[in-house]
């Protein structure tokens, strides 16, 4: 498995024209964004021996879709762009998101949004800081878990569909799956486990589902991006 991440404002005027292809209609900015996401899978994607190509739009779902030979994901904020590949014949699909950590004046009223009720107990019982930290990494497993799984169930699941039912400080945590919307491929009370960190104040989350039901060992190096790497 490989992983880059490069800043956002790296991205140069020569990686700029299949942005500006692919999403004619978007600002300067987006199209910047998605080519630093691009970049970083090219890189990922070399770096496992494959072609540093630039994974296309699917259609009409528009996730990147990777070469047949591999599973990837995509994620970019304002600020940064990261980039997870893995090959195909070892993981069945891969999610990776990032989420800058702001604070919001109405933090408790998003947390209800996305929270389930055992989640938004605990949230309650939390300091500001803990809570913060806590509400982010919902969030954001959540998303990665839905970016896990759509390509495989193309099912728009909501965030009251999984619940965090464990985390630690090491950098791991539990998802688990609470709808039968995708029952066909998961079954309601399936458990993802997954990585996390914070760095630079944005919170990552990593899950790589593996095609056995055992989870490899994973090296927790090859997980924590260095926001200061530069290009690919």
């Amino acid at each position: 498995m490989a992983l880059f991440s490069i800043q956002v404002k790296d991205v140069v005027e020569r990686d700029m024209p299949q942005a500006e292809e692919w999403l004619a209609c978007a600002m300067t900015s987006r199209r910047k964004e998605f080519a630093a996401g691009r970049i970083c899978s090219a890189a990922a994607l070399q770096a496992l021996g494959g072609d540093s190509v630039w994974p296309p739009i699917a259609k009409p779902s528009r996730y990147p879709k990777f070469p047949k030979e591999f599973k990837g994901s995509i994620t970019h904020t304002q600020e940064c762009a990261l980039a997870c590949v893995g090959d195909a014949e070892r993981y069945l699909a891969i999610g990776l998101d990032a989420e800058p950590m702001v604070e919001h004046a109405e933090l408790e009223q998003m947390a209800n949004h996305v929270l389930s009720p055992p989640e938004l107990n605990q949230f309650k019982k939390m300091d500001r800081e803990r809570a913060l930290t806590f509400f982010y990494l919902c969030f954001s497993a959540k998303e990665t878990l839905f970016k896990t799984l759509f390509p495989l169930c193309h099912t728009d699941m909501e965030f009251t569909e999984s619940e965090l039912t464990s985390w630690d400080d090491e950098g791991c945590f539990t998802l688990r799956l609470v709808t039968d919307r995708v029952s066909d491929r998961f079954e309601n009370g399936t458990l993802f486990r997954g990585l996390w960190s914070v760095h630079a104040g944005t919170l990552l989350t990593l899950l790589a589902l593996p095609r056995k039901q055992a989870l490899p060992t994973l090296d927790s190096q090859l997980y924590v991006p260095d926001f200061s790497y530069g290009r690919p």
